[in-house]
């Protein structure tokens, strides 16, 4: 059996940690877009964009974890981590995007008369691009040495851990 090598190890537990979010973010809106029989014409324009700009993200993501060495080098840490760097901050651009929707959502002060609905418009979206946007900033730092570690993604995310 080959040994897994900590560099393609660390860089798909990078993007999977920043999927968990986006996928928040995506299911909020679909639930949201397939449930509310009328949507508010003052969240109607920022939600479709949001919708918009989510999926297009989780399709990039998604088309990256499925093969990473499409975008990111996996065989030096140096170039892999200056690549990780970029691609976040075209993400993070993405990221900012999104909390001004959510910021004209929320400002909206919409109440939906179903109560979980109601929790995934107000709190739900929220909540996922917060975790989002913190992620792609950890991105943003990346350097080599954390690609090069064993479980090295948990300095990137900047979880405190004990050495194994």
């Amino acid at each position: 059996m080959e040994k897994s090598h900590p560099l393609s190890e660390n860089v798909y537990s990078l993007i999977h940690e920043l999927l968990v979010p986006l996928k928040t973010i995506v299911g909020a809106h679909s639930i949201l877009i397939t449930n509310v029989p009328y949507i508010p014409q003052p969240i109607e324009e920022p939600l479709v964009r949001l919708g918009q700009i989510s999926n297009k993200l989780h399709t990039e993501i998604m088309t990256l974890f499925r093969d990473p060495s499409k975008r990111v080098n996996l065989q030096s840490a140096e170039i892999a981590s200056e690549q990780i760097r970029l691609i976040a901050s075209e993400w993070g651009n993405d990221g900012k995007k999104l909390s001004q929707l959510v910021s004209q959502i929320k400002a909206a002060n919409v109440h939906l008369e179903e109560e979980s609905l109601n929790t995934l418009l107000n709190e739900v979206l929220a909540n996922g691009l917060e975790k989002f946007n913190r992620i792609v900033s950890y991105l943003e730092i990346t350097q080599a040495k954390h690609l090069t570690l064993n479980n090295g993604f948990f300095d990137v995310l900047q979880v405190k851990r004990e050495d194994t």
